[in-house]
């Protein structure tokens, strides 16, 4: 970076274009930072990790500076010397340091050895199954039917590995199994039957929900806790909702059953709904890391929004990617699919529905009637 300070403005200038501003970024070796001296100083202190380039200037092109910044890292490491520069007899005779080196040397080489994070054969079914989840979605925004074919493949082998059981990272391992490893199961299956119309994904969502609840939910507290109930004792107290996971078990919960209400009408949703609201807003104000989740959540919920499509696959398939596009994250798509070749969608708030809808023209001015629904900005993606 550099700094070229005048009377006219701060460091950002913010109403400056970066060229002109007078604190600016640089390419590594262009602006006024002393790296010699940095470098000089992770050498004295024996620093043992990378040295990361994260490139910015307002001048340079980004493939001459990651070309010139490789090598201007290579020319600045410092290859520390094995022993003093005076020492030119070395003699060898100082045996308590030979020992000393000797010991780091094994313990460093017992270090190498150890599993790193991220590096061993764990793979966590929350983690596999919310990336998962997010890939279908960017599938949808992108309109990239090779990412979403290839997230179907991988969503079937996740599948086959929990056919049996539900684990949470080793397979053959006796590892707990956690709250957030169904909800997050339950939340790729959903929104697959959302993107995709698989009703067998939506089946699935189904049983994790209801096997979810009967393992999960404390009816002590009226929310559901991390570990599974039955594990309880008094040895190992439960491991409440506060454990800083975003977004929570409990809201993800929430999120589906509402999803689940506004597709399959069956009244056993509602009701935990209800449950799980009265208990969100009981504790909001105790569980402030969540706070965030839980008023999402809560007001997704309140304002119910739903899209029911009746027709053929293919012929829904233009005001589907519409609306995926708009409203995947806060809206629930349901399936009525026949072999009408006039496609049409009901739209539903707070079981308030309009009528049947053939085009986007009568879906976006629909929608735009809708209290606290705002403006669709792309509809010319559709045509």
């Amino acid at each position: 970076a550099e700094f070229n300070p005048t009377a006219k403005q701060g460091v950002y200038g913010g109403y400056q274009p970066w060229i002109n501003r007078a604190g600016r970024f640089r390419s590594l070796g262009d602006g006024q930072v002393d790296f010699k001296a940095i470098f000089s100083k992770l050498a004295k202190n024996d620093f043992e990790g990378w040295a990361v380039l994260e490139w910015e200037c307002c001048l340079k092109h980004q493939e001459d500076g990651a070309r010139e910044g490789a090598t201007f890292i290579k020319d600045h490491i410092i290859r520390v010397t094995e022993k003093a520069f005076d020492d030119f007899a070395d003699s060898g005779i100082d045996e308590e340091k030979n020992k000393q080196d000797q010991i780091k040397n094994k313990l460093l080489n017992i270090r190498r050895k150890r599993i790193k994070p991220f590096f061993d054969d764990k793979s966590q079914t929350d983690l596999n199954s919310y990336m998962l989840q997010v890939l279908l979605k960017t599938s949808v925004n992108l309109d990239d039917e090779d990412l979403k074919s290839k997230t179907i493949e991988t969503i079937e082998i996740l599948n086959k590995k929990l056919n049996q059981k539900i684990i949470h990272c080793y397979e053959n391992k006796e590892i707990e199994t956690f709250l957030e490893d169904y909800v997050y199961y339950a939340l790729l299956m959903i929104t697959l039957y959302e993107v995709n119309a698989d009703k067998k994904a939506l089946e699935k969502s189904i049983k994790i929900m209801n096997d979810t609840w009967e393992l999960f939910f404390n009816n002590e507290t009226r929310l559901f806790q991390k570990n599974i109930i039955k594990d309880n004792d008094l040895f190992a107290s439960p491991l409440d909702l506060n454990d800083s996971n975003i977004p929570n078990g409990n809201s993800v919960y929430l999120l589906i059953s509402n999803k689940l209400y506004s597709i399959t009408n069956d009244k056993i949703w509602s009701e935990r709904n209800e449950v799980l609201k009265k208990s969100f807003h009981q504790v909001l104000n105790s569980y402030y890391s969540q706070m965030f989740s839980f008023i999402k959540t809560l007001d997704i919920c309140d304002n119910s929004l739903s899209f029911t499509f009746s027709g053929t696959s293919q012929s829904i398939r233009k005001i589907q990617l519409y609306l995926q596009k708009e409203y995947l994250g806060i809206a629930t798509f349901v399936y009525q699919l026949n072999n009408d070749t006039k496609p049409s969608v009901i739209i539903c708030k707070n079981q308030t529905c309009s009528n049947k809808l053939t085009s986007i023209s009568e879906v976006v001015e629909y929608l735009l009637s809708l209290i606290h629904i705002s403006e669709p900005t792309r509809p010319e993606r559709i045509g």
